[in-house]
């Protein structure tokens, strides 16, 4: 499509979303929000990807006021599943109220919201926007959703760049890579559905995603360094796990990959009994928090779900990581469930390319790494469907450059890794029925 397509498209979604904000918003915030983002997308991304990240803004902010409403019609809360959940708390019970009290004051973030809060820097950055907006002419909850959609595109864009870097792209084909990648992450489910909400997931891939870049891309200038110290510390408030996990790969990736022998077992090996030594409480919390994701995941996909998340370690390493490719299945019961489940059938259909690029020689083995840590940890820790965008990206970036790379897989292997999913699809569902 062309770039003029594109706009004529952008031009008619914000002319529909302009028309639905009318029915809910009681101030003009919302409005400086938008056009100080969209203009941001047009001015401030890459050359190539301006049009792109335009139009990708537009598809959000009308997802963003479809769900909205349609959860909202059910019982008055335009959030997740149209009850009070984690987005509800973010922006209400905890955002609102925290910000009532002490305005943007960080100092008391710990006592109003208990030492085991698993996100307060999530909740002073909502108060932030409220803070942001209040200046303006007041809060509305599309304020934060918006900058979660810019965060998203920003994610896609940082990701775009970083392509090049893992792979040896020609160059008359660099575009088209990077707006695949830009399409893929943004328009994927678990991406671009949970952006449309007050939750953290966005902002902790993105934190991600610029810290990797600055590592790859910038090494060791001052500059960089400085980001991903701000970043680490903006992940430690944000998901404390996730800030270590972050901080290994970093030193990683950062070491050229023939001394990996012997950074693994210098660095790696030190810092992990440092953490346990100092951080017996935090270990715990994480611990805690594993065991209510399970809960929930318990829950919120019933029976068969149960089956896998219970099962004793050692057993579930198969399942857990089949679980992964086959969650959220498909139920036509919702809106929010229709939409997700499209996921499940791309993961299904790409497991093969996917499994080809892990294998690919071609392919950065600093992008493999990247990819299997973040999913591993997600896999074995969580489970939890809004954690897969931590590893989704990469993912993506792996998948797209296989396809680039198309001769390193014929249908014949195509066949023989689905295969290979199917037997281990149907060892899984065996373990899982026969250990509960």
């Amino acid at each position: 499509m062309s770039d003029v397509g594109k706009l004529i498209i952008t031009i008619f979604i914000c002319l529909i979303t302009l028309l639905l904000s009318f029915f809910c918003l009681d101030n003009y915030s919302y409005y400086i929000f938008f056009i100080i983002i969209f203009f941001s997308c047009l001015l401030f991304q890459p050359k190539e990807l301006k049009i792109d990240s335009v139009l990708l803004y537009s598809y959000g902010v009308l997802g963003m006021f479809i769900f909205y409403f349609y959860w909202h019609s059910f019982n008055g809360l335009g959030y997740l599943t149209g009850r009070v959940t984690d987005d509800w708390n973010f922006d209400i019970e905890w955002g609102k109220n925290y910000y009532d009290l002490y305005r943007i004051n960080p100092i008391y973030l710990y006592d109003f919201l208990g030492p085991l809060h698993n996100s307060v820097g999530y909740v002073y950055f909502v108060s932030i926007v409220r803070y942001i907006s209040d200046l303006l002419d007041g809060y509305e909850t599309f304020n934060t959703r918006l900058i979660n959609i810019y965060l998203l595109i920003l994610t896609g864009c940082i990701s775009a760049r970083l392509a090049p870097y893992f792979y040896n792209i020609p160059e008359d084909n660099i575009i088209a890579i990077k707006r695949k990648i830009l399409y893929c992450i943004c328009l994927i489910p678990v991406m671009s559905y949970y952006s449309f909400f007050v939750l953290r997931e966005t902002l902790v891939i993105f934190l991600i995603m610029l810290c990797i870049y600055q590592v790859v891309v910038n090494k060791k200038k001052l500059l960089s360094i400085i980001v991903i110290f701000i970043c680490l510390i903006c992940l430690w408030f944000l998901r404390k796990s996730t800030c270590f996990v972050l901080l290994l790969l970093c030193i990683l990736i950062s070491t050229p990959t023939h001394k990996w022998k012997w950074y693994l077992p210098i660095l790696g090996v030190p810092i992990i009994v440092l953490i346990f030594l100092i951080s017996g409480e935090l270990i715990g919390s994480i611990s805690r928090g594993v065991e209510n994701y399970n809960e929930m995941n318990v829950e919120r996909h019933g029976d068969i779900a149960s089956r896998f998340m219970l099962l004793p370690f050692g057993i579930n390493i198969i399942p857990r990581i089949i679980y992964a490719f086959i969650v959220p299945a498909i139920n036509f019961n919702n809106l929010e469930q229709i939409y997700l489940s499209v996921e499940m059938y791309l993961k299904i259909l790409f497991f093969p390319i996917l499994m080809s690029a892990l294998f690919n020689k071609n392919i950065d083995l600093r992008l493999k790494i990247i990819f299997l840590v973040l999913f591993f940890v997600v896999v074995f820790s969580t489970l939890s469907h809004r954690h897969f965008s931590m590893f989704i990206p990469f993912g993506i970036i792996l998948v797209v450059l296989q396809l680039e790379d198309f001769k390193s897989i014929s249908l014949k292997k195509y066949i023989m890794w689905m295969i290979l999913f199917i037997i281990l699809l149907i060892i899984s569902f065996v373990i899982a029925f026969s250990f509960n």
